[in-house]
């Protein structure tokens, strides 16, 4: 949609008039000031630190602009919701900035109150965003700039998630992420991404046997054994005391010969899942047939509750080893797969996702390195990456095809939850064990070190499958449990559960427009 066709949309205004936000600025000044205490406040730092964020929160917004233009002051047209939901935000924004204020030195305050800006700039985009979407408006990007993701963006956030104190926070920043990944993915056909998906798969099918140990190590860079072995002692450390699974689900099993099958077996060995239980499994290629135990149906992740009404709240283990969930590129498609996991979910079910990660290893990721490249030639969203050179097809494939997406952890994390999923291997994010882990991702050694030698996913959720030319293979391996979205979780679900709606939409962001100034 270029400037012409939006002569006839109907354009929502934002005029950038910075008085009209001041008293929601100043009510989070006013907060922050009363609440710190005495001998913060007396403190020369803190104070010249407060007149940059408010300076900062004034700055004109064209998403506060919009809400406020749009809503008004009073709450004219009677949205009580969204003012006590965005009220309720911005309380938990407040709670973590004083904090992470209280907590530490000049450094660590200044760093959670230039978070805390961040965070409330973003949550005013994420709702203004939200409110337009809703009622099939466009919105005039200006102020802002680019609405698009890019690898410098990618790692800005990459520094607040390590850095950044406060769960809630951090969830609405990667939210809004998130939704500026499904903009910029805007237009592009699901059908068509469908249909070359699977030409693609077939392809690979009859050009590599997959199942052959040498032809799948070269292919993935990393033996089974470790993967099973992995994903096998991290189940059963997140099991516990359970009864055994009578219902499990395994997403894309392929022939099941080199992960899941062997898998399955240790499981059964290990009590985690009974004897005599049911195993389904949903791929999206091949016949209908029963495959080292796993009862194969044909078909996609999007389909199974639809498909498969006899699957919906029944299953206790769900098992995604590989890149089945990360092959359809579509943000707002991935996003749709943590529901639909859910609706065939069991209360209490237990999902083991292992697959490539986007973190920096010492910046020697290939993933990360292949995104780098990806955005250089071509628009792309971060995370995704081209299509391996080797498996190429003559004269149809070429080296700015996008192969897959690759989730960055936080962003998958934000998904997970909107549809309640917590994961259980993984501490809190802005926890002081939460920056730990982030501090042993960059470091190749200890990574390694860590995570080849003792093989439990429980305790190292990440791990280095291997090395090829063009980087290090790293994984994780991320386990969750269903627990559902409670209505009295802190008040930062709120938010994220109604963008989640958002997402399911089949182009939710067609109706946003940027236009430079």
């Amino acid at each position: 949609m270029g400037r012409d066709a939006l002569e006839t949309e109907k354009i929502i205004a934002v005029d950038l008039v910075g008085e009209t936000i001041n008293p929601w600025v100043e009510k989070l000044i006013e907060g922050l000031v009363d609440r710190v205490g005495e001998e913060i406040n007396g403190n020369f730092v803190f104070r010249e630190r407060v007149s940059g964020l408010r300076e900062r929160l004034t700055e004109p917004s064209w998403a506060a602009e919009y809400l406020l233009d749009q809503y008004g002051e009073e709450q004219s047209r009677g949205d009580d919701q969204l003012f006590n939901r965005v009220d309720g935000l911005m309380e938990s924004i407040l709670d973590e900035m004083v904090e992470g204020v209280q907590a530490g030195d000049a450094f660590e305050m200044n760093t959670q109150m230039m978070f805390g800006g961040e965070v409330v700039q973003s949550l005013w985009r994420l709702v203004a965003l939200e409110r337009a979407l809703e009622q099939g408006e466009a919105v005039r990007v200006v102020g802002e700039g680019n609405m698009s993701t890019t690898m410098e963006r990618w790692s800005e956030m990459q520094t607040w998630a390590t850095f950044g104190k406060g769960e809630v926070s951090n969830y609405i920043l990667w939210q809004e992420w998130t939704t500026r990944v499904m903009w910029q993915q805007r237009g592009i056909s699901l059908e068509e991404r469908q249909e070359w998906l699977e030409e693609f798969l077939l392809h690979v099918m009859g050009e590599l046997d997959v199942n052959d140990e040498v032809v799948a190590e070269k292919a993935y860079a990393a033996p089974a054994g470790l993967e099973v072995e992995r994903d096998m002692i991290g189940l059963r450390g997140a099991w516990g005391e359970r009864q055994s699974a009578r219902k499990v689900l395994v997403i894309g099993p392929g022939e099941a010969t080199r992960i899941d099958g062997p898998l399955l077996t240790k499981l059964i060995e290990g009590g985690v899942v009974s004897h005599d239980a049911v195993v389904d499994g949903l791929d999206l290629l091949g016949e209908a047939e029963v495959r080292k135990g796993i009862d194969v149906r044909i078909g996609d992740v999007r389909e199974m509750a639809e498909k498969h009404p006899d699957w919906r709240g029944k299953k206790q283990l769900i098992i995604g080893s590989g890149s089945a969930l990360t092959n359809m590129d579509l943000a707002r498609v991935q996003a749709g797969y943590w529901k639909n996991l859910a609706d065939v979910a069991d209360e209490g079910a237990i999902l083991l996702l292992d697959e490539a990660m986007m973190e920096p290893v010492s910046k020697q990721n290939r993933r990360v390195n292949q995104t780098t490249i990806m955005q250089q030639d071509v628009p792309s969203v971060v995370g995704e990456v081209p299509v391996n050179s080797e498996y190429w097809r003559e004269d149809v494939d070429k080296p700015s095809d996008v192969g897959a997406r690759i989730i960055p952890l936080v962003e998958k994390l934000a998904m997970a939850r909107a549809n309640g999923w917590r994961c259980v291997n993984l501490p809190k994010i802005g926890t002081g064990e939460w920056w730990d882990l982030m501090a042993l991702i960059s470091d190749r050694d200890e990574l390694e070190r860590a995570t080849l030698e003792r093989r439990d996913a429980m305790e190292t959720p990440f791990y280095l499958a291997g090395e090829k030319e063009d980087g290090l293979v790293a994984r994780a391996t991320l386990i969750f449990e269903k627990i559902g979205i409670d209505e009295n979780d802190d008040v930062g679900m709120q938010m994220i559960n109604n963008i989640s709606a958002l997402m399911q939409k089949e182009d939710p962001l067609r109706v946003v427009e940027e236009i430079e100034e």
